[in-house]
């Protein structure tokens, strides 16, 4: 596995380490900055850098503001289907690091059992009792998980839709992991599609 990050499935062609390769929105914010000082020596007035205004903002006004996450992929939770991952790669690595706004959208819908019920990425609205997979989150609900990768599990399981606003990023890199609160996945159907924005300093 690349350690800078690569492109797959749709996933936005960068992941750094960040004190190993420059961060492409600081290059832009920089090469911007020089721009506008040129032109200014020169004596042209120049109109303000929507790349520098950009990079003045926190990840957190940017993803509150609606602007372009640094990293954003969407994938398929089929109902049958025991989990995806943000990365979605085998074995995904820690993409997401302190630092980072993340924010989670899941919608469609999965059927829980062979006479076609079925519920959104919420579930049922009702507990998950004792030997569920996620005991006291909502029964067949996207659940999601931070994992750091090769560490473990970091903070307790939610639901998915609980990261549907802007999210400050745990203080360890992590990957995200996305489940079915449903024990018996065989007699399941349909999918969700859940898109993961990640918002970098």
């Amino acid at each position: 596995m690349k350690p800078w990050g690569f492109a797959v499935n749709g996933l936005v062609k960068v992941r750094r380490r960040r004190n190993k390769v420059i961060h492409p929105i600081r290059s832009h914010a920089a090469a911007a900055a020089l721009a506008v000082l040129a032109m200014l020596g020169a004596g042209l007035h120049a109109a303000p850098a929507s790349a520098a205004g950009a990079s003045a903002l926190t990840p957190l006004q940017r993803c509150q503001q609606g602007l372009a996450p640094n990293q954003s992929e969407t994938v398929t939770h089929y109902g049958n289907q025991v989990g995806v991952s943000f990365p979605n790669v085998n074995n995904p690595y820690n993409a997401i690091l302190p630092g980072d706004v993340v924010k989670v959208t899941v919608w469609g819908t999965v059927s829980y059992d062979l006479w076609g019920n079925s519920v959104g990425p919420n579930g049922n609205d009702i507990d998950a009792p004792s030997g569920w997979p996620f005991p006291g989150l909502n029964q067949y609900a996207s659940i999601a998980r931070w994992n750091n990768n090769p560490g473990g599990w970091v903070g307790s399981p939610m639901q998915t839709n609980w990261l549907a606003g802007c999210n400050a990023a745990p203080s360890i890199a992590v990957r995200l992991l996305y489940y079915i609160n449903d024990g018996a996945l065989w007699d399941n159907g349909g999918q969700w599609f859940i898109k993961t924005e990640v918002f970098w300093p």
